[in-house]
């Protein structure tokens, strides 16, 4: 999968995206394989790339855009997460990134 993100084309109110990988019926430990990486689509510039490890979390935490004055930051985060069972994976993801990612860069 490829998820393109615009940045000049963001209301100028957003001061952060958390850029998180989801499985969203298993873990980590059903795929083999699985990469994930950031790149300056305009120079095909690697600036952040990882491989997933094989884990029996369900959610990893793989980077945040910040903005920074008249520009964007990337910040590696690199961390999995379990989300709480018998809830809507959606919903306690949104929980966990709000208490544990979007607080830090307040």
């Amino acid at each position: 999968e490829e998820i393109l993100i615009d940045l000049a084309e963001l209301d100028e109110t957003v001061a952060q995206i958390v850029i998180v990988v989801m499985c969203a019926s298993g873990t980590f430990r059903q795929i083999k394989g699985g990469k994930c990486a950031a790149i300056n689509p305009e120079t095909r510039e690697f600036l952040v790339a990882c491989d997933l490890a094989s884990r029996d979390e369900q959610a990893f935490v793989f980077a945040q855009l910040r903005h920074a004055g008249p520009g964007w930051q990337l910040v590696s985060i690199g961390e999995y997460c379990q989300t709480p069972a018998g809830g809507a994976m959606d919903d306690a993801m949104d929980g966990i990134l709000r208490t544990q990612y979007v607080a830090r860069a307040a």
